[in-house]
Formats: structure tokens, C-alpha cells, sequence
């Protein structure tokens, strides 16, 4: 049968599919026939990645071409930059052609300093040229792996997209907290703010002096350092009430920075609650603080509950708290308690410590197979 022939419904299943699990085999696959061509171009150019070893040949291309035909398909860039680097010019060259595109919502950005990067060189990154050329931006993921670092600039950055509906800020290694512009608002679109470590401090604390954005909704918080309590604690204390979606590290390796888990996070400051996911990554978790964290939560809206914690660490009485604290009277809209274990034997255990949430049809171990 020719594969012309083939239904287009049939033909996109195809496509999509090998775009998944498959992505590589996509250019092999746009030379089958034009059909094929049409679905798959968009998918290949719907992402591109800009970095050291390509970033001039992207700028050759955009200058050389009066229309250039894949630039209204780019929807997501990853953008790799070395400040100071003399290539890292290119990204301020190449903002002006990427201007025109009004189709670019996702920005991810890797911002590492060369040997002749300086403060003065990195504050422009985050202020001029590139990050300039995407107002319309609704997604932003920065990774900053370098120091010193004068926070403002991130900042400044963020203000640079009115239209930012997701924030997620990660690795903000050395950052030196200054005094936030009072014009500095954040926003007004923002709903989801994934934080990891030191960015924390700096964008909850620009939240409670410069107000919290309407929609914020969901809360990813990774690891908190002592720097952390009272910004978090602050923040779920006056607005908590707003969130819906919450993801948290109670825990940390490192004892140097482990701070009380109940001093930052109550779970009764945040009442309606749909989602909760904790994840306790300790190497040796006691069930004691993590039970007591639970306990700590009143939200009769709560639907989803994700608990990432080795059952098998502690003894079966440890859990038989929070199983029966998990009743319908008490949270009469949740259908689901997800458990991941480390082996497929620990789904038959997590169904013996947990027989209640098992017999109501609510309990979910996951072997994730790693």
C-alpha cells in the first residue's frame, strides 16, 4: 500500500508518535513525501537550541535569508550562553531577526561566565540585547551557574515579560540580594513559580514587598537553606490561601544547611489545596517529621497526593497514622495517593501499611523501573 494513500488521521498518529519516543527518526521521516514534510517541519523547528558551537551559523542563516521560512514555526528556544565568551556576542546580534517571530512563548536559559566574563558583561545579559527580543514570553527557565551575582538584574530580567504566565528559576549559585525597585512588579500573568536552590529567598521576598501576582496558583519549592524560612514561611502564611498546586523538598542531604521542616512549611496555611507533592531526599528520612507535616494539613478540596519517601525505612505502626489521617470525611474529593517504591515487591508492602487507602481504591505505588 503507498503510503500516500494512508489516511492523514492515521499519517499524524504516525508522526506524533515518532516524535516521542522516536524524535531522531523525524528527519528520515520528512523525506517519505511532501504529506509527511508538512506535518513534520513544524515539530522539528518548534525547538531550537542555540549555543557556542551554532550560534553563527544561526546568525548566517537569519542575515542571509530575506524570509526565512522556519522562523514562525520556532515556538521554544534553549539558549546556552558563556558571558565573556567572544561568540556570546552573537546571541545580541541574532535578537533583532528573532524579534519578528511573535510565535517564541518558551525561553530556557543556561547562563554560565568564561574566564573573561565580568559583572558588568553578565548584568547586560540579563538586562539588553538577547532577552530583549521575546516581550510575548509566557515560559521562562533560567539556570544561572555563576558568581557574584547582583539579583536585581534577574529581577529586571523577569520584568521584561508582562505576558510570563511560568517561572522557573534554578541553580541561582551566589546571588548577593539588593534592594528590589519599588517599580519592580511582578508579572501580573504569573501562575506557576518553580524555584530551586538560592532563588527562593530572592523571588518570594520581591513577592511580599512588591505584591504576590493574582494568579498564582501552584509552588514548586525545592531544598530549603536557612535563608529560605523566613520568606517561604512568610509567603504561605499571607497567600497561601491562593495556591492550588504545591511541590516541596523537606528535607536536604546536607547537614550544614538542614533547617526544621515544620518552621517553614504548615500545610494549614494552605486550605484549598488541590494537589500536593512532597518529596522527602534524605538519606536517612525519619518518618516522625514527615507524618507530622501531614498531619498538618486541612484541605478538604485536596484531590491528588504524591509522597515520594521509602516506606520500607520504617516500621509498618509509622504509616498506620497517616492512612487512617487520610479518610473521606476528612478530604472527601481525593481520588488518588501515588507512592513511588524502588522495586515491584514494595507495591505489595505499601498496600499492607496502608490497607485503608488501599481498600478505598485511593492508594497508587508506582515502580518507576530505576
Amino acid at each position: 500500500m503507498s503510503v500516500n494513500l494512508l489516511p492523514p488521521e492515521l499519517v499524524h498518529e504516525i508522526i506524533d508518535f515518532l516524535a516521542e519516543l522516536h524524535p531522531r527518526s523525524l528527519k528520515a521521516g520528512s523525506l517519505v513525501c511532501h504529506a509527511w514534510l508538512s506535518r513534520i517541519r513544524p515539530i522539528l523547528f518548534s525547538t531550537i537550541t542555540l549555543r557556542k558551537k551554532n550560534i553563527v551559523a544561526y546568525t548566517e542563516i537569519l542575515r542571509s535569508l530575506n524570509d526565512c521560512s522556519f522562523l514562525p514555526l520556532i515556538r521554544r528556544i534553549n539558549a546556552h550562553r558563556l558571558i565573556g565568551d567572544p561568540l556570546d556576542l552573537y546571541f545580541d546580534a541574532i535578537s533583532n531577526d528573532l524579534r519578528t517571530s511573535a510565535h517564541i512563548h518558551t525561553l530556557e536559559m543556561n547562563l554560565l561566565m568564561s574566564v573573561h566574563g565580568t559583572a558588568l558583561l553578565a548584568d547586560k545579559a540579563f538586562r539588553t540585547g538577547f532577552v530583549t527580543a521575546f516581550p510575548q514570553l509566557t515560559t521562562l527557565e533560567l539556570v544561572c551557574g555563576f558568581w557574584p551575582l547582583h539579583t536585581d538584574a534577574v529581577i529586571d530580567m523577569i520584568c521584561l515579560f508582562p505576558e510570563l504566565e511560568v517561572l522557573q528559576l534554578t541553580d541561582i549559585i551566589g546571588g548577593l540580594i539588593v534592594d528590589i525597585p519599588d517599580t519592580a512588579k511582578p508579572p501580573q500573568k504569573l501562575r506557576s513559580v518553580i524555584l530551586g536552590a538560592g532563588a527562593a529567598e530572592l523571588i518570594l521576598t520581591w513577592f511580599i514587598e512588591a505584591g504576590v501576582p493574582p494568579l498564582l496558583d501552584s509552588l514548586t519549592l525545592s531544598a530549603a537553606r536557612p535563608t529560605d524560612i523566613l520568606p517561604v514561611s512568610q509567603m504561605l502564611q499571607r497567600y497561601g490561601r491562593m495556591l492550588r498546586h504545591i511541590d516541596i523538598v523537606i528535607s536536604i542531604s546536607s547537614v550544614h544547611w538542614h533547617v526544621d521542616t515544620l518552621s517553614i512549611f504548615n500545610l494549614s496555611w494552605v486550605p484549598n489545596l488541590k494537589t500536593l507533592t512532597i518529596r522527602d531526599l534524605t538519606p536517612r528520612p525519619t518518618s516522625e517529621e514527615f507524618i507530622a507535616l501531614i498531619n498538618t494539613l486541612s484541605a478538604p478540596a485536596l484531590e491528588r497526593l504524591f509522597c515520594e519517601i521509602d516506606i520500607s525505612l520504617h516500621q509498618r505502626e509509622d504509616w498506620e497514622i497517616m492512612d487512617a489521617f487520610l479518610s473521606r470525611e476528612r478530604f472527601p474529593l481525593l481520588n488518588q495517593v501515588t507512592l513511588p517504591v524502588a522495586h515491584p515487591s514494595e507495591c505489595r508492602r505499601a498496600t499492607r501499611v496502608f490497607p485503608l487507602l488501599h481498600a478505598a481504591g485511593l492508594l497508587r505505588a508506582e515502580w518507576r523501573g530505576y
